[in-house]
C-alpha cells in the first residue's frame, strides 16, 4: 500500500507541472451526528455527538492516469454525556458507532489513497477506497450499499473494470484488506447481536481505522480453531452487469473468499414505464453462501431468497420487499444486499428468517422529504443475543423508522431519523427495544 501511496504522489507532482486547465479539485463533506433520544434500557444509545470531516484531493487527469487521496477526522461535540456513576460506569450508553474508538477519543485516519489508468473502455484501478456514496441505479454491489455513518468501511483492492462488451460491465478484483468504519461497532454488537450476520464477526473496538487483512477480520483475535494467525490470499470478486434486455439488468456478483467461503449473488431488476408520472421496478434476488477450500470457518451452507416490488408516482415512491432464508449467513465483510434491511435490523441473514418491509417516501417539495418504513422479521433459529451465543430468539422482530430530510441547499441537509425497534432476543428479564432518536446534519463541498 506504501507503493500505491508514493505512485499516487508522483503522478500528482507529474500533473501539477503540465498545463491543463485543472490543478486537480477538492471535495469532501462536514457531518454533525447527535442523539437526541434513547431507551434507559443498555440496549438503545442514550448520547453521542460527533463532528466529522472528510477530506479529499482529485488529481488531474494526466495521460489517462488520475487518483484520490483522502482522510476522515472523527471528534466528540462536547455535547456527549461522560457521566460515569459510583462504580466508575458510564451513566447512559452512548452511541459507539458514531466513534472511532472504543475511549471515543479523537481519530483521524487516511483512508482513500488510489490511482486509476484508463484507456478506452478499460480501467485499472488499486489503493484504498470506500463504496460510492451513489451508484448507478443498475448496479447492487452487496458492499457498495452506502449507509450514513461518520466513517464507512473502506477495503484495500486491484479492480480492472471493462465495458468492452455491449450492454456489459465487468469488474474483477482483488480484495486483500479491510478496515472498520465508525459503524462497525454497531453492526457487531446492536444490529448483529454477536450473531456474526450482519457485516461484522470480529469485535471492531480495537481495529476501526486500521487496513486489517480480511482473512483475519473472519475470525476472534484473527486466530482459526487449531491457534494460528488466519492468513489467506483475500477475496476474488466478479461481478457482470447485463442490460441487453429491454428495461431489464441482470448482474452477478461473486466474493471468493480463498478457505472461507464464497457468496453468490444473482439479481434480476425489470423496470416498467407506465408514463411520465408513473414507473414501477421488480427485483428478485438469490444469495448463496458455502464454504471453500480448507473451510476454515467450519461448514457453511446458507441462500437468501427475494423480491422487491416498486412503484413511483409523481412525488411518491411506494415498496414491498420479502426475503427468505435458509441457513445462517457468515457476513463478515459489510455485505448487505437484502431487500429487507432497515437502520437497525439486518435480520434477513440469520437462520430461518421470514422478513417483509413496506416502505414509502413523499417528496413535499425539493427541501423537505419524508420517508418511512415498517419491516417485520420471523423469529430466527439463530443463537446469539450476548458475546457467548447463548440466547436464542423467543419472538418476531420489528423495526419502524421515520426520516425528515430538510435540504435548503444543494450541498446541506438536515435528517431527523426515529428508530423503533424490538430485537428478537426481547424478554422479560432484558429489555431489548430502541426508541433512538438523531439528527445528522451535512455540509459538502
Amino acid at each position: 500500500m506504501r507503493a500505491s501511496i508514493i505512485i499516487l504522489l508522483l503522478a500528482t507532482l507529474l500533473t501539477a507541472n503540465q498545463n491543463y486547465d485543472s490543478n486537480g479539485s477538492v471535495s469532501g463533506h462536514l457531518r454533525w451526528i447527535h442523539v437526541l433520544h434513547g431507551l434507559d434500557n443498555n440496549f438503545d444509545p442514550q448520547t453521542g455527538s460527533t463532528i466529522g470531516l472528510n477530506l479529499k484531493y482529485h488529481t488531474p487527469t494526466f495521460k489517462g492516469f488520475y487518483g484520490t487521496v483522502g482522510f476522515h477526522y472523527v471528534g466528540d461535540t462536547g455535547l456527549t454525556n461522560f457521566s460515569r456513576d459510583s462504580s466508575g460506569a458510564y451513566e447512559n450508553k452512548i452511541a459507539s458507532g458514531i466513534f472511532m474508538t472504543k475511549d471515543f477519543s479523537s481519530k483521524a485516519v487516511l483512508d482513500e489513497a488510489w490511482i486509476a489508468y484508463e484507456i478506452g473502455e478499460n480501467l485499472f484501478k488499486f489503493g484504498r477506497k470506500h463504496p460510492p456514496s451513489s451508484l448507478n441505479k443498475t448496479i447492487s454491489n452487496p458492499i457498495a450499499i452506502f449507509k450514513t455513518s461518520q466513517v464507512e468501511n473502506a477495503y484495500e483492492s486491484f479492480t480492472f473494470k471493462t465495458d468492452e462488451l455491449p450492454d456489459t460491465t465487468i469488474r474483477v478484483s482483488q480484495i486483500t484488506k479491510m478496515m472498520y468504519g465508525s459503524r462497525t461497532t454497531t453492526d457487531y454488537a446492536l444490529i448483529g447481536e454477536y450473531t456474526n450476520t450482519a457485516g461484522v464477526a470480529r469485535s471492531p473496538a480495537d481495529l476501526k481505522g486500521d487496513f486489517t487483512p480480511v482473512g483475519e477480520l473472519a475470525f476472534k483475535g484473527g486466530i482459526d480453531a487449531d491457534g494460528n494467525t488466519v492468513d489467506t490470499a483475500g477475496i476474488t470478486m466478479l461481478s457482470i452487469v447485463n442490460t441487453s434486455i429491454p428495461n431489464t439488468t441482470v448482474q452477478l456478483w461473486n466474493y471468493y473468499a480463498y478457505d472461507i467461503l464464497n457468496f453468490l449473488q444473482l439479481q434480476v431488476d425489470y423496470t416498467y414505464t407506465h408514463s411520465s408520472s408513473m414507473e414501477g421496478t421488480f427485483k428478485f434476488q438469490y444469495i448463496k453462501e458455502n464454504d471453500v477450500g480448507k473451510s476454515l470457518n467450519s461448514d457453511l451452507d446458507s441462500s437468501i431468497y427475494g423480491m422487491m416490488a416498486m412503484i413511483k408516482y409523481e412525488k411518491a415512491v411506494l415498496s414491498f420487499s420479502y426475503n427468505s432464508s435458509h441457513g445462517e449467513t457468515f457476513n463478515p465483510w459489510g455485505f448487505d444486499p437484502a431487500f429487507t434491511s432497515s437502520t437497525y435490523s439486518r435480520n434477513a441473514y440469520r437462520d430461518d428468517v421470514n422478513a417483509y418491509k413496506v416502505a414509502v417516501k413523499y417528496s413535499f417539495s425539493k427541501n423537505f422529504i419524508f420517508s418511512a418504513s415498517y419491516a417485520n422479521y420471523g423469529q430466527s433459529k439463530s443463537y446469539g443475543g450476548n458475546i457467548g451465543r447463548t440466547l436464542l430468539a423467543t419472538r418476531d422482530a420489528d423495526e419502524l423508522d421515520m426520516i425528515l430530510t430538510y435540504k435548503p441547499y444543494k450541498k446541506f441537509s438536515i435528517k431527523l431519523l426515529n428508530a423503533r425497534r424490538t430485537s428478537e432476543y426481547e424478554s422479560t428479564s432484558s429489555s431489548r427495544k430502541q426508541n433512538q432518536f438523531r439528527v445528522i446534519t451535512q455540509y459538502s463541498f
